[in-house]
């Protein structure tokens, strides 16, 4: 975490940035622009701290497309590459130029820096997703009024801006809706790999994930808002917990919001759900006692901290009978299905598997841990 202060005579305003992305909303005529002036500006009579040796950088459109320009002119001199040619790539593509000579630190513009952007279109491009997505050293203080699907961002790093007299400040946009009752008819999932096929055979046949009635073809954040819209009258005052990448889920949780309140939707996130991976890090199976450490040196390598878990957890379970594969087709059945009944130990068997033989592994993944919660929606606990 980092902490962004400016102060003057009529102007006061501390900002901590606790993740990659703080992202603030609202509408003019708040105070926001006059922050970033009062930040852009060489007045004298302002103070501005930066805390853990960061310092700030105000993100322009100039500034930005002159980082574009000199990264363009590198990718085509390496390549040995005509502008007309490169123009006429796909968009895939030419992020993948990008985004490859971004990663390499050194071509990098700024480092250690707080990258504070004012209400700018560019941040919708795929220029910036790939300098967001590249980008190894940098927090993100981004203002705008629209939500970006192109990048992940938790939904508690969602602010409205305040203003007190000369005091300003955050406030945390969203409060979760919760539901007090453990029975709900249905349990939605993010992706249709590697977590819906988890807690498919955790909780039956009430979990569903965005395919739902095949009116859409993929899983995905953007999709749980649009699978409810396209299935209105199924859902209709039904009880539903969602299960999202809460850590990733911020620019899609407008639209979520929006579409559960229009089909009265009652909808249940649970924050400490982070994410799939996570939550199998924090399991009883994985058990990852240095999770925090990692997240605390590394949370700035990665463009959202639910690609961190991903990565964490498949090095941890790398070349292991545990190996962590996202895909519905590779994701190891030890996660989720009974330990097999060999008991004679042989020296590549799992060392895990006398904890879990003839038990209900849910249970035993989940007992005593923050996740212990999952456990009441489980209907039928004894194998």
């Amino acid at each position: 975490m980092v902490t962004l202060s400016l102060n003057s005579k009529r102007f006061s305003c501390k900002i901590e940035l606790k993740e990659k992305v703080t992202f603030v909303v609202g509408n003019s005529g708040q105070g926001k622009t006059e922050m970033v002036r009062r930040l852009s500006s060489n007045s004298s009579s302002k103070h501005v701290t930066v805390s853990d040796g960061f310092h700030y950088e105000v993100l322009t459109y100039k500034r930005f497309s002159d980082s574009c320009n000199a990264a363009l002119r590198h990718i085509l001199n390496e390549n040995n590459m005509e502008l007309n040619t490169f123009q006429h790539l796909k968009e895939d593509e030419k992020k993948g130029y990008y985004f490859k000579y971004w990663k390499d630190s050194l071509n990098f513009p700024f480092s250690n820096s707080i990258l504070i952007i004012d209400d700018e279109d560019f941040v919708d491009s795929f220029e910036f997703e790939a300098f967001f997505n590249s980008d190894c050293s940098n927090y993100y203080l981004i203002i705008n009024r629209l939500h970006l699907d192109k990048i992940g961002y938790s939904v508690s790093e969602v602010y409205n801006y305040k203003v007190d007299g000369t005091n300003h400040f955050l406030e945390k946009r969203y409060t979760l809706p919760t539901i007090v009752q453990k029975d709900f008819d249905y349990i939605v999932t993010e992706g249709i790999g590697s977590d819906y096929i988890f807690f498919k055979s955790m909780f039956g046949e009430k979990v569903i994930n965005p395919t739902f009635n095949g009116k859409l073809k993929s899983g995905g954040r953007t999709n749980v808002a649009r699978m409810i819209e396209a299935n209105k009258e199924v859902f209709k005052q039904k009880k539903i917990l969602i299960l999202i990448d809460y850590v990733a889920f911020g620019a899609n949780y407008a639209s979520l919001l929006k579409i559960c309140n229009e089909v009265s939707v009652q909808f249940c996130i649970k924050s400490h759900y982070q994410s799939f991976e996570y939550l199998l890090l924090c399991s009883n199976m994985i058990h990852d006692k240095e999770l925090q450490e990692y997240v605390e040196k590394n949370r700035l390598r990665f463009h959202s901290l639910e690609s961190l878990y991903t990565y964490r957890l498949k090095e941890i379970t790398k070349d292991t009978l545990l190996s962590y594969k996202k895909e519905a087709t590779k994701f190891s059945v030890c996660y989720y299905k009974k330990c097999c009944s060999n008991v004679n130990y042989q020296e590549f068997d799992c060392k895990l598997r006398l904890n879990y033989y003839k038990k209900n592994k849910f249970v035993e993944l989940f007992r005593d841990t923050k996740f212990s919660d999952f456990l009441d929606l489980q209907e039928n606990r004894k194998e």
